[in-house]
């Protein structure tokens, strides 16, 4: 539940299907989703839906319709809701959520996962592609698992357009979706960096904010790497296929 008044909940969780490749092939793709719900009446309804696909699935899908662009490949989609201007967030309180924005971007570049869990909960939920992580202390450590392989930099934290929108009357819960980019290279096994040109990164993102005395801290967050991103990592750190030397090489070439 969300807040005292029990007219909102969040949950999240897994989907899956099988669908079929261009030459009627079965396709089984996966991927997991987090909602916010609101009751009307006697019934519940589904207010703010963020699903995406598992990036296993999204190469799978991409290697099955590999003449359709990538961004097409994938259902993954993060539906934004409009809200009326009621709903929207007071100034003071967006411009608290836009400064743990800016902090989040610096945590990425300096590859800080203390930093960047600060700013949830403690028993936040982080939805990743492989499931839920709970608790501040697992989140940290997926963070400093992710960044000993893997170096951001140029981390820009967006907000949708549609704002900060509260939960409930009581002016103590919200939520918002936005965008998050970064550029990156891996590390190799012997300290190198590659690609050596940083590749984009993109996702989407999806928060439910607590309020905690003076501050706001993430409740639930889901973030949703999109399919050209997924498409792009794979070719880039895809293991290459040995080079057979020619037969009418020189030892010199070879």
């Amino acid at each position: 539940m969300i807040g005292t008044a029990g007219n909102e909940l969040w949950a999240t969780g897994e989907w899956n299907e099988t669908g079929q490749g261009r030459t009627g092939e079965p396709l089984s793709i996966k991927g997991h989703w987090a909602c916010i719900y609101v009751r009307e009446g006697d019934d519940w309804k589904i207010r703010v839906a963020a699903w995406y696909t598992h990036p296993e699935s999204v190469i799978l899908i991409n290697e099955a319709f590999a003449r359709q662009s990538a961004a097409t490949l994938s259902p993954n989609f993060a539906l934004r809701t409009y809200a009326q201007e009621k709903d929207l967030a007071d100034p003071q309180t967006t411009q608290k959520i836009l400064a743990m924005g800016k902090a989040n971007e610096e945590a990425h570049d300096n590859r800080d996962a203390a930093a960047a869990v600060a700013q949830y909960t403690r028993d936040a939920v982080f939805l990743t592609p492989e499931g839920p992580i709970i608790g501040r202390q697992a989140i940290q450590k997926w963070y400093t698992d992710l960044w000993r392989s893997w170096h951001p930099k140029n981390s820009i934290v967006k907000i949708d357009g549609n704002g900060l929108h509260l939960i409930g009357t009581a002016g103590n819960a919200l939520w918002a979706t936005g965008e998050y980019s970064e550029t990156g290279q891996g590390e190799t096994s012997d300290g190198k960096l590659a690609p050596e040109k940083p590749i984009p990164q993109k996702n989407h993102w999806l928060n439910i904010y607590v309020r905690e005395g003076e501050d706001w801290k993430a409740r639930v967050s889901a973030w949703s790497q999109t399919a050209a991103s997924v498409i792009l990592a794979n070719k880039a750190f895809a293991p290459q296929a040995a080079v057979t030397p020619s037969p009418t090489a020189s030892p010199s070439t070879q």
